[in-house]
């Protein structure tokens, strides 16, 4: 067997392996509302429309840890309400802040993409008590 003939061998028993463990997962993602969190929608945390943000809180008892989740999207395209690798942290007692930003379409407006970045971080710090959260454990992810 040539060496071409071995790699093309190899990668069709990795591609195998990778399909057999992929169809035999029976565990999917949730989004926060389906894993039992509770949420509030649309929290204005600047004057831009875009700077909105929702807050999703796990159904059992806080403060709960933080995870900001600013949305993908290299901040000129993106929304908050898309999906997002941790949706499914509220089930294990997270809560979520997925954050909304203005776009950084022009040199003058990337310093207001991270501007609003900071506020809606000051906003959550404000809001703890609120929204049961644990400040001392916030994490941001993006």
């Amino acid at each position: 067997m040539n060496r071409r003939t071995l790699a093309l061998a190899l990668l069709l028993l990795v591609a195998l392996v990778a399909l057999w463990r992929v169809e035999g997962r029976t565990e999917t993602a949730l989004t926060p509302l389906e894993a039992g969190a509770e949420g509030q929608f649309d929290v204005a945390y600047g004057d831009h429309p875009r700077n909105r943000l929702d807050v999703y809180t796990p159904d059992s008892p806080g403060p709960h840890p933080v995870i900001i989740w600013m949305h993908p999207g290299g901040w000129i395209a993106g929304d908050k309400a898309a999906s997002m690798p941790v949706w499914d942290w509220t089930d294990r007692g997270y809560a979520i802040v997925a954050v909304n930003y203005r776009y950084a379409l022009s040199p003058d407006t990337v310093a207001g993409a991270v501007d609003d970045a900071i506020h809606a971080v000051e906003l959550v710090i404000d809001r703890h008590a609120d929204w049961d959260l644990d400040v001392d454990r916030i994490g941001i992810y993006g």
